[in-house]
């Protein structure tokens, strides 16, 4: 894991509390591969509208309804845990989503519906959940902009680049497979890199935000 944003010598002196925290929150991908292709899928969740992407605050019991157009063959929901599977699903199905006890309902576990339409082609839609993180960040992502409290995801073409950004001083992790950020005050620019990469910012009281990115290489124009 690479640490960003703050000299060496002070994240091994003072930092080792936010390093912790970084191993334990940084987002974990569901099992499903994407095979690089744009989330275009909509959906709700508790009756709120969705298209491709989102970050959701995470309950007990959730209704996740999926726009499943006339002939699908197959909606499939994966997460850190499990992937579960509707054959032949109507337009009107939905899940009622209960994380599992101290595997879906802690830290990340991001969850990808995939769906196979009636000519055998995927598309996808992507819904990462916040996991008690409280630190404001203002994502630039895909042009375009919103404030996000503790957990945030951006959707957008591997290789182009976004910004995150902080009211206060951060440090930033990463994976290695990520593109590392790039510090310029409180801003962070960064490349989106093929698939999931996770990104955690640490303020100095501990607060975190958790960022996911997903870089797509081919655009789902069905």
């Amino acid at each position: 894991m690479k640490v960003f944003g703050i000299k060496l010598s002070l994240v091994l002196l003072s930092g080792l509390g936010s390093f912790l925290i970084a191993c334990q929150s940084m987002p974990t991908g569901p099992s499903i591969s994407t095979k690089g292709l744009e989330a275009t899928v909509s959906f709700t969740i508790d009756g709120k509208p969705y298209t491709g992407a989102a970050t959701i605050q995470r309950k007990s019991n959730q209704k996740i309804q999926v726009n499943y157009p006339d002939g699908t063959k197959w909606g499939l929901f994966s997460t850190c845990h499990r992937v579960v599977k509707y054959k032949n699903p109507r337009s009107d199905s939905f899940w009622y989503y209960v994380p599992k006890m101290y595997l879906e309902n802690v830290d990340s576990c991001i969850m990808l519906h995939k769906q196979i339409d009636k000519n055998g082609n995927p598309h996808y839609a992507i819904i990462d959940f916040t996991a008690g993180e409280q630190l404001l960040a203002d994502v630039s992502c895909n042009g375009e902009s919103a404030k996000q409290t503790g957990a945030s995801l951006c959707q957008a073409l591997a290789g182009t680049y976004q910004k995150i950004s902080f009211d206060t001083p951060v440090q930033a992790y990463t994976d290695d497979k990520c593109d590392p950020p790039i510090k310029d005050s409180y801003f962070y620019t960064y490349k989106m890199t093929v698939g999931f990469c996770g990104y955690l910012f640490v303020d100095s009281k501990g607060e975190t935000h958790r960022h996911t990115t997903y870089g797509y290489e081919t655009l789902d124009l069905e």
